[in-house]
């Protein structure tokens, strides 16, 4: 459900708290225009299994000059030692996450709670088994509005803008640990604060207030977004089928129109100069509207849609 996240704190730490860390300046000659302090702290994880990094910083003139403590952690790796694992109870992992950072004294004390999130990841473990593959193969055809399509170092696909990234990824090839297995990861990763608002529609959203449901908001977006929300993952005789029957009149053409999307992406079809934009867009809204996929360029079965189940 939550992975990573970055919390901000408006506290002051005194030259006394700060003994350990290390100090960081920007200079331009002899003039100091910037500094801050970091530590980081490596402890076990509450339920054994491992351990969990933690990372503080604090600038002392921040934004508005106001003084800032920022601690960043895996909220799944403080509980289990790993991520691979979904951590649901935020309310019991807080309690936990400051008796574990309580255990280091140069960690400032905090209560992770009131911390406001300027980055939250948040994360779903689609169960597939052995078609985790033929996913990640489905999804890095897709376009996704105004993001740039990248292949993910561990299997896997990521669409990314300057501030959000959605990723899909093959959990046990980035793990390697058997029980990951079979286990598409989806994560919605918010790295800025005005991310997390644009996204939730939340102006200040604190680590306490997450829950289930925004979570599940911030993934199914995605899938929105993606538009494979409520639909199969299609083979090709399958989507000319669906677009026979739908719109016979037309599906010749709209098959060659969703097929050269899925072979080359929308950018680089339309760059070919075989299809208009205006065409090229109502084939794609009608499809959708119609629940119809883009072909698969692999494989015969369709896939079943891809779904956030967290009750």
């Amino acid at each position: 459900m939550l992975d990573t996240v970055r919390l901000a704190f408006p506290i002051h730490l005194h030259n006394s708290q700060l003994d350990g860390w290390k100090r960081h300046t920007i200079k331009i000659g002899d003039l100091v225009v910037k500094e801050w302090w970091y530590y980081n702290s490596k402890l076990p994880s509450a339920y054994g299994g491992g351990a969990f990094l933690v990372k503080c910083n604090f600038y002392p003139d921040a934004y508005s000059k106001v003084p800032l403590v920022i601690l960043e952690l895996s909220v799944a790796k403080a509980m289990y030692g790993n991520n691979f694992m979904m951590f649901m109870d935020i309310a019991s992992g807080i309690s936990r996450i400051n008796s574990l950072l309580g255990t280091d004294p140069k960690i400032p004390l905090v209560d992770v709670g009131t911390g406001k999130l300027i980055r939250a990841d948040f994360c779903y473990n689609h169960v597939v088994k052995g078609e985790v593959v033929d996913y990640i193969l489905a999804l890095g055809t897709l376009p996704y509005p105004s993001r740039d399509t990248k292949h993910y170092r561990y299997d896997g696909v990521t669409f990314s803008c300057k501030d959000s990234h959605s990723v899909f990824y093959n959990k046990f090839q980035e793990c390697r640990n058997a029980l990951a297995f079979g286990l598409l990861r989806q994560e919605s990763q918010l790295c800025t604060p005005e991310a997390i608002s644009r996204l939730l529609g939340i102006e200040k959203l604190f680590l306490a207030d997450v829950t289930t449901e925004i979570a599940a908001q911030a993934l199914e977006t995605d899938l929105k977004r993606l538009r494979i929300n409520d639909r199969f993952f299609s083979s090709k005789s399958e989507v000319l089928h669906q677009l026979t029957e739908a719109f016979p009149r037309r599906a010749a053409k709209m098959y060659g129109i969703l097929l050269g999307v899925a072979e080359l992406g929308k950018k680089e079809l339309l760059a070919t100069g075989a299809v208009n934009e205006r065409t090229l867009n109502r084939a794609l809204a009608d499809a959708y509207a119609a629940k119809i996929s883009l072909p698969r360029l692999q494989g015969t079965e369709s896939l079943p849609p891809l779904e956030i189940k967290f009750w």
